[in-house]
């Protein structure tokens, strides 16, 4: 699982808020960074984890054009990626 227990985004689709809920195995810097579909870079949260605490993280979707956008969480050990569609 490469150090990522969960990680959920939702609602999916959304109009109003992007949800990003994470736990790690081990203490941790994460990056969340919002994708476009465009690949360009629309947010990018620093944030600390520690391990197995579940972390929640709140995305205004309201200002974001509609589409699909990638949520990518980064970590020391960890890459993954969610898509979430914003309607």
């Amino acid at each position: 699982s490469l150090g990522v227990t969960s990680f959920d985004v939702y609602p999916n689709p959304t109009s109003e808020n992007i949800n990003v809920s994470f736990t790690t195995e081990e203490d941790d810097a994460v990056l969340v960074n919002v994708i476009g579909a465009n690949g360009q870079l629309v947010e990018s949260i620093a944030t600390r984890n520690f391990a197995g605490q579940a972390n929640q993280l709140v995305i205004d979707a309201k200002k974001m054009v509609t589409g699909v956008y990638t949520i990518q969480l980064i970590g020391d050990k960890t890459t993954s990626i969610r898509r979430v569609v914003v309607q």
